[in-house]
């Protein structure tokens, strides 16, 4: 057997025919995706994931760390799985076993499992109110993502178990002479207030993508036309005690199932695709204990949770615990921080893909694209920008064009 492979052995014991069946990598390429039109009520297929790199082929290979999805079809509705983990494009698993039972549950492996209809899920507009109305963001260049499990729904409330994540920029680092200074400019985040100047200052850096803040909570949404409001548990002592008191008794007992480490994977997938990023796990250490996924490496040690450094956090390896820190520094193709020549702007400019443009008096250049990225650059005189909007003709008609 190919050591890349990874091998998906679906039993459908159900009282249905199960269609559209697909196994993939969340970093989706041509070898890392297989499919099967239907498998038949009582019968079982092998599906096979292959993570081998072909040299001087046009599919690309799983480069950073993902999870297999799994979806099916019943009827009219499609059912979607996230479990299990590769890392830096290498599986760990060679052999999976799934089996769909009676009433449509899903077992991996022998453990049931939470599955979720794409009907609602594939639904943009929780998502976006959770980024907009849950997500936090301190930094003035931040950008939240979220995700979320479903744990149910009844009549017009949604109940989900959801984790939004921050990222931003960073452009500068601290240098401080002793570690107290260090965790004092940390925690103020302000290097003007007395205690942090006098002793660290902050210096620029080439920049590289960063986590902000976070938060990860179960919640109650309701429907409100075409709009929610949500409800979520106080903190310290309520916590437990509000949860039991909204939540239906069988969406409550859900919350301990929910995998908090795909959740969070999913948001490292969307920052990794919205900057032109990859994430790798760094700074590790074991905690010398076993596990099979990452959920059996429970919460993060209290030693690292109050470390500065980087936002540490526990993943499973070739059955292994360890803590480290995702790194997101590997920017080939990072818009913002890529070093544009003039003749990239020109070609930028020229492709119809820039929506608006602006100038200041240094000579700074932002340049907004349509799918949303801002290109940041220097142009070689004043109003030079302007000037290839003008020559660009038809293509550029539309760009607003702004000044300081």
């Amino acid at each position: 057997m190919n050591n890349n492979e990874v091998i998906f052995e679906i039993k459908n014991n159900s009282n249905n025919d199960i269609k559209n069946v697909e196994i993939l990598a969340s970093e989706e390429t041509c070898s890392t995706k297989n499919y099967k039109e239907i498998i038949s009520q009582n019968s079982k297929e092998k599906l096979i994931l292959d993570f081998s790199y072909i040299k001087n082929s046009e599919c690309s290979h799983p480069t950073s760390d993902g999870a297999y999805i799994f979806t099916y079809k019943i009827d009219d509705e499609t059912f979607e799985k996230r479990f299990g983990y590769y890392t830096n494009g290498t599986p760990l698993d060679k052999k999976v076993e799934i089996e769909i039972k009676e009433d449509n549950q899903i077992f991996i492996n022998g453990e049931e499992q939470i599955r979720k209809s794409k009907k609602h899920d594939s639904n943009d507009n929780i998502l976006n109110f959770l980024e907009k109305k849950l997500a936090w963001i301190n930094e003035d260049d931040g950008v939240a993502f979220c995700a979320y499990e479903k744990l149910g729904e009844q009549n017009s409330e949604i109940y989900l178990s959801a984790f939004c994540q921050e990222y931003y920029v960073r452009d500068e680092e601290i240098i401080c002479p002793d570690n107290k200074s260090k965790e004092l400019c940390f925690i103020t985040k302000d290097p003007n207030k007395k205690e942090c100047k006098e002793k660290c200052k902050y210096n620029k850096i080439k920049p590289y993508l960063a986590i902000g803040g976070g938060v990860s909570v179960p919640i109650k949404l309701t429907k409100e036309n075409d709009s929610f409001t949500f409800w979520k548990p106080r903190d310290g002592s309520y916590y437990t005690k509000d949860l039991k008191e909204t939540f239906p008794k069988e969406f409550y007992e859900k919350i301990d199932d929910v995998d908090g480490f795909l959740l969070n994977s999913e948001n490292i997938r969307k920052a990794e695709k919205h900057f032109g990023v990859k994430a790798s796990f760094e700074n590790k250490e074991s905690v010398n204990k076993s596990c099979k996924t990452d959920n059996d490496c429970g919460i993060l040690p209290a030693d690292y949770a109050i470390r500065s450094n980087c936002p540490y956090t526990t993943r499973c390896e070739e059955n292994q615990c360890f803590v480290g820190c995702y790194n997101f520094r590997d920017y080939t193709d990072f818009p913002k921080l890529k070093e544009y020549s003039w003749e990239d702007i020109e070609k930028i400019i020229n492709s119809g893909e820039v929506t608006e443009v602006f100038q200041s008096h240094a000579l700074d250049v932002e340049i907004n694209l349509k799918d949303g990225t801002k290109i940041s650059t220097k142009e070689p005189k004043i109003d030079a920008i302007f000037g290839l909007i003008d020559t660009c003709g038809e293509k550029c008609k539309d760009i607003i064009k702004a000044t300081e």
